[in-house]
């Protein structure tokens, strides 16, 4: 039996300010033996209102930000945050910190996860980064959970444009394509549920070019662009998923959407799709002005039925 994932021996903190005080968050790397240092892409709760994009050297070891829930949601559900960026960088802020703490406002655990960036590596056969870093992560978070006074069996992924395609694929090739022991002491990387924020899905007709490029290469396959659609691997065993998208969103067509949820139904797992008239691409916590600012009550009220705003008793 191998030993389940353990901490990197260095865990940094950033300070954290909200409704409750000031708190520390954890800096945890994913890789072992790794160190992360304060980088230009970690939380700064003097800028709440920054939107900085990460890039390059900020990105090059993979690791968590934890933003723990109060201390009142113990055995919370958690969620890992994949920020945005067309697989050429993530927007840390916008869709990473921000939603982290609106997720603690409802009684979620979040912890945002800065995954290196691909280089057309699956498009050469090899399993790319950005997966490994999720499968990681989940396996990591689920490992810790009871000692995070988290639940091990509402452990989600969310993810925004690529990195909603980065959490799509979560939710559709676990156990598949990697080269390291994921199911160490029955800890599986599965996600228990994903959130989909104007994500891109196919790897095909609708893609988002940019993307395909930089997860693929420019020379991939039929058979490497099916594998990494994510509409095309869904299965009876894919998590139940919140999508939401706005109508005029000019950069990932709507029909990515529409194709997970079709893909969804048809393979009977529970899938809530909402639509917005205006917000456009990258609309974070909602466009001001459109409508799209109602996404966080639609989610909040789905993952009511879904009970993931129920603590429990550590997951017991």
């Amino acid at each position: 039996m191998r030993p389940a994932p353990r901490l990197a021996r260095a865990v940094f903190f950033v300070l954290l300010s909200g409704t409750a005080g000031s708190r520390a968050a954890q800096i945890i790397p994913l890789l072992p033996d790794s160190v992360v240092g304060a980088t230009a892409s970690d939380y700064d709760p003097q800028n709440p209102d920054q939107d900085r994009f990460a890039m390059g050297s900020d990105l090059a070891t993979p690791a968590l930000t934890y933003f723990a829930a109060p201390p009142s949601a113990s055995g919370a559900a958690s969620v890992i945050i994949c920020p945005g960026g067309g697989y050429g960088g993530q927007a840390v802020d916008k869709e990473g910190y921000k939603p982290a703490l609106w997720f603690n406002s409802i009684g979620i655990s979040a912890f945002v996860l800065r995954y290196r960036l691909p280089h057309g590596e699956a498009g050469r056969g090899l399993a790319p980064l950005p997966l490994d870093d999720l499968q990681r992560a989940i396996v990591l978070v689920r490992a810790n959970a009871r000692k995070w006074g988290l639940d091990p069996k509402r452990v989600g992924v969310m993810g925004w444009s690529a990195g909603g395609h980065l959490a799509a694929m979560g939710g559709t090739l676990f156990h598949k394509a990697r080269g390291w022991d994921l199911d160490q002491r029955g800890v599986g990387d599965r996600p228990d549920f994903l959130v989909l924020m104007y994500p891109v899905i196919t790897m095909r007709g609708a893609t988002h070019k940019g993307s395909r490029e930089n997860l693929l290469g420019p020379d991939a396959g039929d058979s490497v662009l099916r594998l990494y659609s994510a509409d095309e691997q869904v299965s009876p065993r894919t998590p139940p998923t919140f999508i939401a998208v706005a109508r005029d969103d000019n950069v990932v067509p709507l029909e990515n959407s529409i194709l997970f949820a079709n893909a969804l139904k048809a393979a009977g797992v529970p899938c809530e799709l909402v639509t917005y008239e205006h917000g456009g691409h990258g609309f974070g916590m909602g466009a001001k002005g459109t409508d799209s600012t109602m996404w966080p009550r639609a989610f909040e009220a789905w993952a009511g039925s879904q009970g993931l705003l129920r603590p429990t008793d550590h997951g017991q």
